[in-house]
């Protein structure tokens, strides 16, 4: 089957939720250079998909993928609500402690149907840490993914095993959120476009100041992880026993 990468490309803006007036300024081109590149591969320059990656907050491999269509953006939505609306009015150490287990519950189901059925008991382990690094060891994560869930992992146990962190403020907890939001900057800052396009200018300043706030932007940091995760299973795909491997030692 051959790909249509063009019609990927165009494919997972929309998913995303990004406009064309969005991702063109960001690329630095005209609209209708974008709709160019969204309908003709051939006009797609290499750096372009270098940078639609960071901006989507993909592998470039995904461009060129004949399933991407499996990526369920409805779900993505949906879990991205009922995640902020879980961690709405909880205290820092809460949004910390319930976020992770929130995401975690999303991670292990992407590992139980990547991993070969019966290799590991992913019940059985109760280390986030451990999820995340066994999730970019089979392939489940790219390499801004997984130092992000580090951090968020990082912060988390930061409240759960030191009752002296009290709030997302301190230093050391605040500067792994700033780092978070540097490694995905680009899909920050598209979260934010969406946000001022649905009010009213008087606002936008009360915005500015919330995007500010380390609570707000932890329960967004939490959110979009859960989100991108839900989104993505539908995608993910079962590893086999190699038996072909296993049978020459037979």
């Amino acid at each position: 089957m051959s790909v249509n990468v063009s019609q990927n490309v165009q494919a997972i803006r929309k998913k995303l939720g990004f406009s064309e007036e969005q991702v063109s300024t960001y690329l630095g081109v005209t609209r209708s250079v974008l709709r160019k590149y969204e309908s003709n591969t051939d006009s797609i320059p290499f750096d372009v998909f270098d940078k639609l990656s960071n901006l989507y907050g993909v592998d470039m491999s995904v461009f060129f993928e004949e399933n991407m269509d499996d990526f369920d953006s409805k779900r993505a939505s949906e879990v991205f609500l009922e995640c902020s609306d879980l961690l709405s009015g909880k205290s820092d150490r809460e949004i910390a402690i319930i976020g992770v287990a929130y995401i975690e519950d999303i991670l292990t189901n992407m590992l139980e149907a990547r991993i070969v059925p019966g290799s590991i008991d992913l019940k059985r382990e109760d280390s986030f840490s451990f999820k995340v690094n066994l999730a970019r060891a089979v392939g489940l994560l790219r390499k801004t993914a997984y130092d992000s869930l580090k951090n968020i992992s990082h912060i988390r146990n930061k409240f759960a095993h030191d009752y002296s962190k009290k709030n997302l403020d301190d230093e050391k907890i605040s500067s792994r959120i700033d780092v978070i939001f540097q490694l995905n900057k680009e899909i920050f800052e598209a979260v934010k476009n969406v946000a001022e396009e649905s009010i009213s200018k008087e606002y936008k300043e009360e915005l500015d100041a919330l995007l500010k706030n380390k609570t707000y932007r932890m329960r967004i940091v939490i959110a979009c992880a859960a989100a991108g995760l839900s989104g993505a299973l539908p995608c993910v795909e079962q590893l086999e026993e190699p038996q072909e491997v296993l049978d020459s030692y037979h």
